[in-house]
Order: C-alpha cells, then sequence, then structure tokens
C-alpha cells in the first residue's frame, strides 16, 4: 500500500514538473517587446488607420516616424509604396517597394505590387520578370500567367504571350475567353491555321455547341475565304437548320458570294429566333432599311418590312423592331398605322425624343390636334426647352381655337428657337393666336416679326393689311 501511494506521489510529480517545464518553454518561447518597439507598433497602426481614412498625409508622417525608428521596417516602407500608388505617383511606389524587398526578398506581396507597379510605369520589360517570378513561385494561381501574358503583349512578345496563354490552358483547362485571346493574337500575326484550331479544339471537346463553327467560319469570311467557311456553316446547319447564329453567318457568306436571295432568306430565319439577342441583327436591319430609304423600291421595302416584322415577333418588348416597322409606314406615307404603331413604341418607352418628333409629325399631317394636346403636359414635362415640340403643342391648341394655351406654348417655344424658320413659324402662329383672342396689335406685331424672319408670304401681309 505504501508502494502504491508512492508510485501515485511520483507520477503526480513527474507531473508537476512536466507542467512547469511547458510553462517555463512557453514563457520563454514568447518573444519580449521593448517600450520602443511597443511605441513604434501604435505609431504604425495609427499610420494604418490614417491610410484607410484617406488621411495620407498623416499615414506618411507615422510610417516615417516608425522608419526612424527602425530602418529594418519593411512593412513600413510597404505601405509607403501603398500611399504614393494611390496618390498615382509610381516612381515613388517603386522606390519604397524596392526597399522594403531588400529587407524581406521573400515577401509575395511585395513582389507582387512592384511588379503591378512596374506596369503602370510601362516597364513591361522588368514586369514581365516579376510576373514570370510570381508564376514560379506559385504555378497555380492563374492571375499571374494572365497578367505576365498582359506584358508580353505590351512588348509586342506574342510568341512568348501564346507560351504563356498555353501555361494557363493547361492550368484551368480551354475554354471560350482564352480561345478567342489567342485567336485574335493569332490572327493579328496573320496566323489563320493555328487561330481556326483554337475552336477545333472545342469543337473536339463540345461538337454538340454550334457557336465554334460559326467563330470558324468568320474567321475563314474576314480573312477572304468563304468557300472555307461553308463546310463549317454546312455542318452546324445539319445539326440546326433554324439556330439564328449559323443562319446569320451563313448569310454573310452568301451576300460575299453574291447570292442576294439566299442571303435575305438565311437572314429572315435568323431574325425570327428570340435566342438571338436583338442587338447582333440590327447591323443587317439597318443595311436593309438604308438600302430602302435610298432607293425607294418596293421590293427592298418589302423586305425590310418583313425584316421588322420578324424582328417585333422575336422580341415584341423591344423598341427597336417597332421603330423600323414605323419608319416603313412613314416613308409610305401610311399615317394612320404609323401613329398607332408609335403609340406602341411609346407605351414601350415613352423617352425617345426622335420618336416624339415623328409621332408629332404623324399626326400634324392626320390634323390629329386633339390627340397632341393629350399629351401636351407630359410633353412639357419631357421636353420642356425643345422648341418644336413645344411649337407643336401650341399650333395644335390653335387650330382647337384655344387661343391663350396656344400663345402659353408659342412664346415658350421662341425663348428656345435657334432654326431662323421654325422661329419665323412660331411668330406667324403667336400673330393668329393674339388675332384669336382679339388682340389685333399683338397680332400685327407677330406678323410682322414673321416678315422679318422670312415668312413674306401674301397671305401673311394681307392679314397684317386687314388688321392695322
Amino acid at each position: 500500500m505504501n508502494k502504491t501511494k508512492l508510485f501515485l506521489l511520483a507520477i503526480l510529480l513527474l507531473a508537476s514538473f512536466s507542467m512547469e517545464a511547458q510553462k517555463r518553454a512557453r514563457q520563454e518561447d514568447l518573444p519580449v517587446f521593448s517600450d520602443e518597439q511597443r511605441k513604434q507598433s501604435i505609431v504604425y497602426a495609427d499610420g494604418l488607420r490614417a491610410f484607410y481614412s484617406d488621411n495620407f498625409t498623416q499615414a506618411e508622417k507615422d510610417f516615417r516616424e516608425v522608419i526612424s525608428k527602425n530602418p529594418k521596417n519593411d512593412a513600413a516602407f510597404y505601405m509607403l509604396s501603398k500611399i504614393r500608388s494611390t496618390q498615382k505617383d509610381y516612381d515613388g511606389a517603386a522606390y519604397y517597394l524596392e526597399e522594403a524587398r531588400k529587407i524581406d526578398k521573400s515577401n509575395e506581396w511585395y513582389l507582387i505590387e512592384m511588379a503591378t507597379v512596374q506596369d503602370h510605369l510601362r516597364d513591361y520589360k522588368q514586369s514581365a520578370k516579376l510576373w514570370e517570378e510570381a508564376a514560379k513561385l506559385k504555378p497555380e494561381n492563374e492571375y499571374y500567367l494572365i497578367a505576365l501574358a498582359e506584358s508580353y503583349i505590351q512588348q509586342e512578345k506574342y510568341s512568348d504571350a501564346i507560351k504563356t496563354y498555353d501555361r494557363l490552358e493547361n492550368l484551368i483547362g480551354h475554354h471560350d475567353e482564352l480561345a478567342e485571346i489567342k485567336k485574335s493574337i493569332f490572327l493579328f500575326q496573320n496566323d489563320i491555321k493555328n487561330a481556326v484550331n483554337e475552336y477545333e479544339k472545342l469543337i473536339a471537346k463540345y461538337p454538340e455547341e454550334l457557336k465554334y463553327y460559326v467563330e470558324i467560319a468568320k474567321i475563314y469570311m474576314i480573312n477572304n475565304l468563304p468557300d472555307k467557311a461553308y463546310p463549317y456553316l454546312q455542318t452546324a446547319l445539319d445539326k440546326d437548320k433554324n439556330n439564328a447564329s449559323v443562319n446569320l453567318a451563313l448569310s454573310d457568306y452568301y451576300e460575299r458570294k453574291g447570292k442576294k436571295e439566299e442571303a435575305y432568306k438565311a437572314l429572315l430565319t435568323a431574325f425570327k429566333d428570340p435566342n438571338l439577342p436583338i442587338a447582333n441583327k440590327m447591323t443587317e436591319m439597318h443595311a436593309y432599311f438604308n438600302e430602302a430609304f435610298k432607293s425607294k423600291d418596293e421590293k427592298a421595302m418589302k423586305k425590310t418590312r418583313q425584316l421588322a416584322d420578324a424582328l417585333t415577333e422575336a422580341h415584341p418588348d423591344a423598341i427597336e423592331g417597332w421603330k423600323i416597322v414605323a419608319a416603313t409606314q412613314f416613308l409610305k406615307e401610311n399615317y394612320t398605322d404609323a401613329r398607332i404603331t408609335f403609340e406602341k413604341i411609346l407605351s414601350l418607352d415613352n423617352t425617345d425624343y426622335t420618336v416624339w418628333a415623328d409621332y408629332l409629325y404623324v399626326l400634324m399631317q392626320s390634323k390629329e390636334y386633339q390627340t397632341i394636346v393629350n399629351n401636351a403636359e407630359e410633353l412639357s414635362e419631357l421636353f420642356p426647352t425643345h422648341a418644336e415640340v413645344l411649337y407643336n403643342v401650341g399650333y395644335a391648341y390653335l387650330q382647337l381655337k384655344q387661343s391663350d394655351k396656344a400663345i402659353d406654348y408659342l412664346n415658350q417655344a421662341s425663348m428656345f428657337a435657334f432654326d431662323q424658320h421654325l422661329s419665323a413659324a412660331i411668330s406667324a402662329s403667336l400673330g393668329d393666336a393674339y388675332l384669336l383672342s382679339g388682340n389685333k396689335s399683338e397680332a400685327v406685331k407677330y406678323w410682322k416679326q414673321a416678315q422679318r424672319k422670312g415668312i413674306n408670304t401674301p397671305e401673311i401681309k394681307d392679314k397684317i393689311q386687314k388688321n392695322e
């Protein structure tokens, strides 16, 4: 029993000694800070607070104080470089970073910051060395490779850039953005074969993605090799004959081959697909409309209208198609239908001045004066300084025999009218409005003003003579 007690006591003593030894060891491992070091830490913390509060003057003062006490404080040098970079003083930033790197050559962040600063200084030869160093240090970091490739491009070292993108491809795999970048570089070097190969790799990986066939076709067509483009378009058509992107590229192919009707049919098919963004269709749409506008050819107008109708069916909530529809009606002087279409457009977007201007013209031609005054308040809010809009409203009130309203809007219009012809028309209408109100002297005054501005018709002369 006594032996047992002694044994237990020995264990307790050993445990006690072990705990005490560990305690001493932990205390011995802790760094010992002097009062001066603690003061420097406080000043450094103050500098950080000032920096992130955009108080760069105080921040620089604090970090310089730290360095004056401890010239080996690399973190303070680094923060001074950050201040310089924020102020776009990249030469100063490079100086302080170099000082920080002399003290701590292994710090990755100093390296990255220096590479970034060299990019800002456009010293791409130096930045490429630094980004390469970073990429070797962290080969799994894709950002470093992207930055390195950009440095090579800035130096016009395109082969080195391609090799760097190849390294990136090995890291993250081949995808659309990388193919697009490499394609652009290859085409800049007039290397069509390798540009095409970027999308051949994607086709091998994703054979059902039709956009890659289209991209190859585009490469060949922009390099005046349409016959090489066609097999890729045909393969894509075999997979989906109604695909918008394929038909859009096919339309371009037929245009290049001089086959106008085939080009139009393919384009119409593309326009009917709501999955192709309307922005991708508008260049072709405007080309057809401009041709119809210049030629006034009935067939060209019909094709333009068919394309516009296809746009409105595919994108009923977009105003672009409706504007073309309205324009074709406008050109054919079909004002009744044009009015309905313009009202449809304004129900979707009532802020487009050109739409309102054309709509008001249609209403004026149709003598729909009541409709104009029904929109008077909205027009005044939207276009308070547009003389022509205000004139149209004033003229409509005049035709409805509401002289006070007419005078009000016409006077507003006169304040913003800088075109001589419009200014003369406003003066003539003011004369009519004042006559309607019974104020002959003011009427004559404005008719004479209209004469001086260029309206000197027998009609206005007669008005003056009768009312003077």
